[in-house]
């Protein structure tokens, strides 16, 4: 009974092997041919309408990357950027244009968070716009680090003062000890952050890669190649297949009558 049957379901829904499949696509080759002409004309017309992009970088050095605060530095120049600098910028170029920036623009920080990197992905007709919008970002940094670095000093100032005045008080005592060294040390530690101070450094505005960060033409060109084959012959067997059920409808309606 069993065999029966399988040689039943066999007789039904017979098995396609691959050179049936072969043959659907010898017999729609037509199918295979226009959906293969279609897709690549519009992969074609892409490739050619598509920009060239390239990375514009501008690298921003921070003031005293081993001192300690560096840290909190990199923080607020970082909050500032994303939160007031770039919001800005973004508006304004709306305002002004009636459209949004044709390029993105990302903040990153190096290994070592001494160093603030700017990207910005852009074809070459946009490389000036890139440039003027890098450098109003890199001044907006350098005026906010001159900012933070000024509070910083004047903290400094004030805490030498205290230390000072501390130290001529435990001078004025017969045996001052372990305190009058422990506030000479944290006089020469503040004082060699004083004259240490370094502000940050402009060292790249908006420089162009080298390489290409989009797809290149010639690899759009295989993709949509590949692309196109693959979807031409999906085509003939959904031909094939639509073929089929109308040719089913039709015999069940003739045996039907």
């Amino acid at each position: 009974m069993v065999e029966q049957r399988d040689a039943g379901n066999q007789e039904r829904y017979p098995e396609t092997s691959l050179v049936d499949l072969a043959k659907i696509v010898v017999r729609r080759r037509r199918i295979v041919y226009g959906t293969f002409c279609l897709i690549f004309l519009a992969g074609l017309v892409f490739a050619l309408l598509s920009e060239t992009r390239f990375r514009y970088t501008t690298i921003y050095s921070l003031g005293q990357p081993e001192k300690v605060g560096s840290k909190e530095l990199l923080d607020v120049l970082i909050s500032d950027l994303e939160n007031r600098v770039l919001p800005r910028v973004k508006k304004a170029f709306l305002e002004d244009h009636k459209r949004k920036l044709p390029f993105d623009l990302s903040v990153k920080t190096s290994a070592h968070d001494s160093v603030l990197i700017i990207n910005s992905d852009a074809s070459q007709i946009h490389s000036g716009l890139v440039l003027d919008t890098h450098k109003s970002i890199a001044q907006a940094l350098v005026e906010r680090e001159e900012r933070f670095l000024s509070l910083a000093r004047v903290q400094l100032e004030s805490r030498l003062e205290g230390i000072n005045a501390l130290i001529n008080r435990l001078q004025e005592i017969d045996d001052p000890g372990l305190p009058l060294a422990d506030a000479l040390a944290n006089r020469t530690e503040i004082q060699v952050k004083l004259s240490s101070e370094r502000k940050g450094e402009v060292i790249a505005i908006a420089r162009e890669s080298l390489d290409k960060v989009s797809g290149s033409r010639a690899l759009i060109g295989v993709i949509t190649v590949m692309f196109a084959l693959v979807m031409g012959i999906l085509a003939a067997f959904l031909w094939e297949f639509v073929f089929k059920v109308r040719e089913s409808l039709q015999s069940g309606r003739e045996g039907s009558n």
